[in-house]
C-alpha cells in the first residue's frame, strides 16, 4: 500500500510513528471502538498521550476546543461523560473528534454513519462536510450508500469481491456511468415519483464467495453482457474518458 508515492512498508519505525498521526480512521461501530473504562475526554486525548504531542494542559485545552467543534457542548460537562452516558449521535461525534484531535491530512471513514439513527445520519454527514472543508482534510469514505457517496465525495470508486470497476469524479459516473454493475447499481436506486420510476435491470444469481472468486471478471456470472473473453481473463482498468476508468472490455 502506498501513501503519497511511498510503500507504507519502506517507512522506518519513526516514519510509520509519524504517518499513523497524519492518517487516522472512524470506525462503523462506536460503541465497539470506545472503551467503557474512559471517559470522553480521555478518549479523545489518547492519541495525543500516544503521540507525545503536547502538555496535560495543552491537551485537555485541545481537546475541549475539538469538542465544540465536532458538537460535542458544552464540551466541560460532556469531557466527563462515559459512553454509555451517550446517545448515539454523541458517540460518533466523540470518535470522529479522537480521529482528528491529532490534525491527521488523511481519514479513512468506514461505514461512519451506518450505526446512526436516520435523525441524526444528516448532521453527522453535514459535521464531516464541514470539517473536511475547515481542516483540508482528505476522506476516504467507503459506504453501500450511493446517495451518500454523492453528497460527500469529491471521487467515487465502484467495487465488486474487492476490485475496483469503475472510477470516476462523482458528476461523471452519476451522468455516465459505464460498467454494467455500475449502471445496476444506479438503476436500483429507489424513485420517490411513481411516474418516474425507472425498469430495474438488477443482476442475476448470488454473489459469488469473495474466497474463492470466479475466473477473469469477478462480475461475469451475473452480468447480462457477459462474454467468452469476460470468464477468461480479468478486465484491467482502462481510461474511457478523460479521469474515467472502467474494467470492462465492452463499448
Amino acid at each position: 500500500m502506498e501513501y503519497r508515492g511511498r510503500d507504507i512498508i519502506t517507512f522506518s519505525p519513526r516514519e510509520l510513528s509519524d504517518h499513523r498521526a497524519r492518517a487516522q480512521i472512524v470506525f462503523q461501530d462506536p460503541n465497539s471502538s470506545l472503551s467503557p473504562r474512559m471517559s470522553v475526554g480521555q478518549a479523545i486525548e489518547h492519541p495525543l498521550s500516544i503521540h507525545h504531542i503536547g502538555s496535560g494542559r495543552d491537551r485537555r485545552e485541545r481537546v475541549l476546543d475539538l469538542m465544540e467543534k465536532v458538537g460535542l457542548t458544552p464540551a466541560a460537562f460532556i469531557y466527563r461523560k462515559y459512553p454509555h452516558q451517550l446517545s448515539g449521535g454523541q458517540s460518533q461525534r466523540v470518535v470522529i473528534a479522537r480521529a482528528l484531535v491529532t490534525k491527521p491530512d488523511f481519514l479513512v471513514a468506514d461505514e461512519p454513519i451506518a450505526m446512526a439513527d436516520v435523525s441524526v445520519r444528516a448532521l453527522i454527514l453535514q459535521l464531516m462536510r464541514q470539517l473536511k472543508d475547515d481542516m483540508g482534510l482528505t476522506y476516504l469514505f467507503i459506504t453501500h450508500d450511493l446517495a451518500t457517496a454523492k453528497y460527500l465525495c469529491d471521487r467515487v470508486a465502484v467495487m465488486y469481491l474487492g476490485r475496483i470497476l469503475e472510477l470516476a469524479t462523482r458528476d461523471e459516473l452519476f451522468s455516465r456511468p459505464h460498467h454494467p454493475y455500475t449502471k445496476a447499481l444506479l438503476a436500483a436506486v429507489p424513485v420517490p415519483d411513481p411516474r418516474a420510476r425507472r425498469e430495474k435491470n438488477l443482476p442475476k444469481g448470488e454473489i459469488p464467495s469473495a474466497i474463492d472468486p470466479p475466473p477473469g471478471c469477478h462480475f461475469h456470472p451475473r452480468c447480462p453482457f457477459a462474454i467468452a473473453r469476460c470468464r477468461e481473463a480479468r478486465p484491467p482498468l482502462r481510461e474511457v474518458s478523460p479521469g474515467h476508468f472502467s474494467a470492462c472490455i465492452l463499448d
